[in-house]
């Protein structure tokens, strides 16, 4: 699948892609997360965060997953996928390099994440440019907690930020 034009001048109005479809009907996929979320943790290995419930009862809910793609055929496949790569290289203007792998834990009763910028993360190893690929398996929905997303807004820098590294309410209020 290569990008079409509309493609194209999407991602630069927008700052974002969506290309619904790109990993066939997500079953494959969300069968790998589902054998990912059972593994046990494995110091040296693949890393596993876990978070308190909202409510408190589970005191250690999983949130994320990292490091996995050494130990996990299929999605390293998914994930090093050429097709995903010649996109990435026509948007950066360059050959794209994986940094880090991870998968998000939403999970019923989970802590979500506060609006954020993904670069201040990363401003340590003096990229100039960098994007975010999500995969989402499940539906995102707002019910559900989906990303949300500052369209047309890639192009004006940081936004301001707290102390934490996440949105000052000024950003989020410039942003609706």
């Amino acid at each position: 699948m290569g990008l079409s034009q509309e493609h194209v001048e999407c991602w630069e109005q927008k700052g974002c892609l969506h290309l619904p479809g790109f990993f066939g009907d997500g079953e494959l996929l969300s069968h790998w997360t589902d054998e990912l979320y059972r593994w046990p943790e494995k110091a040296g290995a693949w890393m596993k965060y876990f978070e308190a419930a909202k409510d408190g009862r589970d005191m250690r809910m999983l949130c994320r997953v990292e490091n996995f793609l050494s130990f996990h055929a299929g999605w390293r496949s998914a994930i090093e996928d050429p097709r995903l790569f010649e996109i990435l290289a026509v948007l950066f203007d360059e050959e794209a390099l994986l940094f880090k792998e991870k998968i998000n834990f939403k999970l019923p009763g989970g802590n979500g994440f506060t609006a954020h910028q993904d670069a201040p993360a990363f401003a340590a190893f003096e990229q100039t440019f960098h994007i975010t690929a999500m995969i989402s398996i499940d539906a995102s929905t707002v019910q559900n907690g989906c990303l949300e997303m500052a369209y047309g807004r890639h192009k004006e820098g940081l936004f301001e930020m707290t102390t934490d590294k996440v949105l000052s309410q000024d950003a989020i209020n410039a942003m609706h």
